[in-house]
């Protein structure tokens, strides 16, 4: 696993950060789930807590957690938060719909 994503905590607390990173970049659905490789039901099962983390987690999880979160980190950085946040409501993603 990743050097700072060792339990299943940390790596809840990470798809939490990539799912606010997410709504601040106004990525849809269905790019977070690319991102995490999990199908909308099961990202939505595990953020319900319907079934639990340790399930879902994977090395591969982890590896795209460790891609994924600095570049969007960067994204999210240069991107004028002002505009952003007038136009996007803060969300998870269980509360919508996959298209």
């Amino acid at each position: 696993m990743s050097e700072g994503l060792r339990t299943p905590e940390q790596v809840s607390a990470a798809v939490r950060e990539l799912d606010g990173l997410a709504n601040l970049l106004g990525l849809p659905n269905q790019e977070r789930c690319g991102i995490l490789g999990l199908t909308g039901s099961a990202y939505r099962l595990w953020y319900s807590g319907a079934i639990r983390a340790e399930i879902l987690i994977t090395a591969e999880l982890v590896r795209r957690l460790g891609y994924a979160l600095p570049l969007m980190r960067r994204m999210a950085a240069h991107t004028p938060t002002g505009a952003m946040a007038r136009n996007q409501r803060p969300r998870a993603m269980r509360d919508e719909r996959l298209a």
